[in-house]
């Protein structure tokens, strides 16, 4: 039960969301999937004054758009699952979709917009984006912009969008040449949180000459992400290529899951396994 009043709001356009985000004089919040707002106003964690709806306005598509994928709002887990789309371009989104826990409730509801605002360090998409080179395009009174994640993401369930903007859409990268992907996690049990996730993606840009993109989440506030053009055949340096990625992390992440000791000596081996899988199905 829910025992803060507020109001509520389910406009059928976007600019009449917008305004009454702008115009709200305290906390406003934006209702995509609901999967993590609702439990946390059920908890008096989240006590807005005003809470938009999205679902009138739709917004569940998956598509191309100027050689870019599009990820709308309110496209679910669901909806990412069964996107011909996605399954080719983007097959890490299909890796971690696969593996979200919660049942039809969460896949269902859940969004991977919602989940980039709500910015857990420890959530299965953020890592993911980071990896794929993702954007997230905001609308608000100022107008449309579009912020890659690097910008996005500014530390615990802190992001740089506006109370007066809406998350409309990721906007992902079309690949140009093969694309080999791998994505794991570390959970203490099956129905929680991660501790860890790592995102691999290598794309072929030509014989023998590939992009390697790595990002780990849950090792520090925001998504580590680094990338390297490498020689896939020869490629003996992939220890060094993690050890640049954690190096400088000098204030690990923690919480009620695990703490920053635990984090930090995970996060190496579970990346070297992720990096050396998407190699494996690169040569294979």
């Amino acid at each position: 039960m829910i025992a803060k009043a507020f109001t509520y709001a389910a406009p059928q356009k976007v600019d009449e969301a917008v305004s009454l985000l702008k115009n709200c004089r305290g906390e406003a919040l934006v209702l995509g999937g609901g999967t993590m707002l609702v439990p946390a106003m059920t908890r008096e964690e989240s006590t807005p004054e005003l809470v938009v709806d999205l679902r009138r306005i739709g917004l569940k598509g998956i598509f191309e758009e100027r050689g870019n994928i599009l990820i709308e709002a309110r496209a679910s887990y669901e909806d990412v699952l069964a996107s011909a789309l996605i399954a080719e371009q983007a097959p890490l989104l299909v890796q971690m979709a696969s593996g979200v826990t919660g049942g039809r409730s969460i896949t269902g509801q859940g969004t991977l917009v919602g989940s980039a605002c709500f910015a857990n360090p420890a959530s299965d998409a953020p890592a993911c984006l980071a990896a794929l080179g993702a954007r997230i395009r905001l609308v608000g009174a100022d107008g449309v912009r579009e912020v890659a994640m690097a910008e996005f993401f500014l530390g615990g369930f802190q992001t740089s969008r506006r109370q007066d903007e809406i998350g409309m859409a990721l906007i992902l990268p079309r690949p140009q040449g093969r694309v080999s992907t791998s994505y794991r996690k570390v959970k203490p049990s099956g129905s929680s949180w991660p501790i860890i996730t790592v995102a691999c993606v290598i794309e072929e840009i030509s014989a023998g000459i590939a992009t390697i993109s790595l990002a780990i989440g849950g090792l520090a506030s925001t998504p580590r992400h680094i990338a390297a053009t490498v020689e896939t055949a020869s490629f003996d340096t992939q220890e060094e290529l993690v050890s640049a990625l954690v190096v400088d992390v000098t204030s690990p992440w923690e919480d009620a899951l695990a703490d920053a000791e635990y984090r930090s000596r995970v996060a190496p081996a579970i990346a070297l396994r992720v990096m050396r899988e998407a190699l494996g199905m690169h040569h294979g």
